[in-house]
């Protein structure tokens, strides 16, 4: 089975959801790349490709997330972040 993130459909969809949140991590008090992660993981039944179960953090968190659920990461949320997503989705 190909990983769907070595496909050209999966970066399109990176790129979209990247620019969606704004080019902003969803966590606070990050630095460094930018990673696409799965809100509901994979292992939880989450969908692969479905913008509405992606969101932008930094590769640090999103490896410390592993497959936890992102919302019931509260305190890593970064708080600009939460303005422009009300102001712009």
């Amino acid at each position: 089975m190909t990983d769907v993130r070595n496909t050209r459909q999966w970066r399109t969809v990176r790129d979209a959801v990247i620019a969606r949140d704004g080019h902003c991590y969803i966590n606070a008090g990050c630095e460094g790349g930018l990673s696409v992660d799965h809100i509901i993981p994979l292992s939880l039944g989450g969908s692969e490709l479905d913008p509405d179960n992606l969101i932008t953090m930094c590769m640090k968190h999103n490896r410390q997330k592993s497959n936890k659920v992102t919302g019931q990461l509260h305190d890593w949320i970064n708080k600009d972040w939460l303005a422009w997503e009300r102001t712009n989705n």
